[in-house]
């Protein structure tokens, strides 16, 4: 009984373990300062969406705070989207988590949020959530954001261009959507 035990300890000890090879990559965190100033294109995906065709783009930018962020109303950072919509944006630096508002008029359309954990640098993937003065809040659909104002060489391919989990009659990368 002993010796099986001895066995299995000796196979577990072996040098060369496969499993305890990984590869080191490293992430420099980003700021709240990356995301002043910028515009990103950003392609939703509502829920219920099947095809390329139900996938909706627009652009969005955000602005730096505005205000005294020591008074009430102040500091809030403005999103302006491509149908002239507004909302606000903020990135919590510890988690890398960025949010974005779409905002209606007096709130009468609800509001929706644009969210991810960020990644990368150049591009962004998460769910968007929102709520109607008449519906409880839920999941609305998923969106991809590319940064605009970078080429295609510096930024490299997006982390969706090679997935097998794509929308159907989607073609490969964002190339041909822009």
């Amino acid at each position: 009984n002993n010796d099986t035990n001895n066995d299995t300890n000796n196979d577990i000890s072996t040098d060369n373990n496969e499993d305890d090879e990984y590869e080191d990559y490293e992430m420099d965190y980003l700021t709240q300062s990356d995301f002043v100033d910028t515009e990103w294109k950003i392609g939703t995906l509502k829920r219920g969406g099947k095809t390329e065709d139900d996938i909706k783009t627009t652009w969005c930018r955000l602005y730096p705070p505005e205000g005294d962020p020591a008074r009430f109303g102040g500091g809030k950072q403005k999103s302006q989207w491509g149908d002239g919509s507004t909302g606000t944006w903020s990135f919590d630096e510890s988690s890398q988590f960025l949010s974005i508002s779409k905002e209606s008029p007096l709130g009468l359309n609800g509001k929706d949020i644009w969210a991810c954990e960020v990644e990368d640098y150049y591009y962004l993937e998460g769910a968007v959530r929102g709520w109607k003065p008449w519906a409880a809040a839920d999941v609305r659909g998923q969106w991809q954001g590319i940064r605009l104002g970078t080429d295609r060489g510096e930024r490299g391919p997006s982390p969706w261009e090679n997935r097998t989990d794509r929308v159907e009659g989607e073609g490969g990368g964002e190339e041909g959507r822009s």
